[in-house]
């Protein structure tokens, strides 16, 4: 069983380019993680493993306290280059369009394309025991969609089709043969 958990709402204006950005959580934090713990079924086994970004590590030591917390650099979200910490209205319209209409390889901002948060990420997924071990994955909507979009088969260009929520709770179970189900646990 691999649980992808969304970081709880961080703490920054609406409108506001962030990726990379490490952000304090909202005051909303608590009654997040409570939902979210809600939504986990109990496994003393289960490896955690985080972004290194607090939004993450804060909730993932809130859920798991008592187990270890790796934190994985390729678990964080995309990186907005110049355009992080940058309100959206702020940046070059045009340029923005032109990036709309081909983020998945365009990289105007200096940072990552799609695709290399994809690549990214893939190889983080690539990485783990589907088969036999139980993981917690702490992350980024972005990071999820990657991997929804894997092992969905959706194309790049698609995957914001997916409505990833603040501490949403996505369970994954591995069936083999690189089959798997996906589930949007529900309170």
């Amino acid at each position: 069983m691999i649980y992808l958990i969304r970081h709880t709402t961080p703490d920054i204006p609406q409108g506001v380019c962030y990726g990379h950005s490490d952000i304090e959580v909202a005051t909303s934090f608590n009654a997040e993680k409570n939902r979210v713990v809600e939504k986990l079924t109990p496994n003393s086994h289960i490896e955690v493993i985080s972004s290194p970004l607090i939004r993450c590590k804060k909730l993932a030591k809130a859920i798991f306290p008592f187990r270890p917390i790796e934190k994985d650099s390729r678990l964080k979200e995309m990186d907005f280059g110049e355009w992080e910490m940058k309100k959206w209205a702020a940046i070059d319209q045009d340029v923005l369009k032109e990036w709309g209409d081909n983020f998945v390889a365009d990289k105007p901002h200096g940072g990552e394309s799609f695709q290399d948060l994809y690549d990214r990420v893939s190889d983080f997924w690539n990485s783990l025991d589907h088969s036999s071990k139980d993981y917690a994955i702490v992350t980024h909507s972005g990071v999820i969609r990657c991997i929804l979009a894997q092992l969905l088969g959706i194309p790049l260009s698609k995957a914001f089709v997916l409505k990833i929520a603040y501490a949403e709770v996505i369970k994954i179970e591995a069936l083999g043969d690189d089959n798997y189900t996906v589930e949007f646990v529900q309170n």
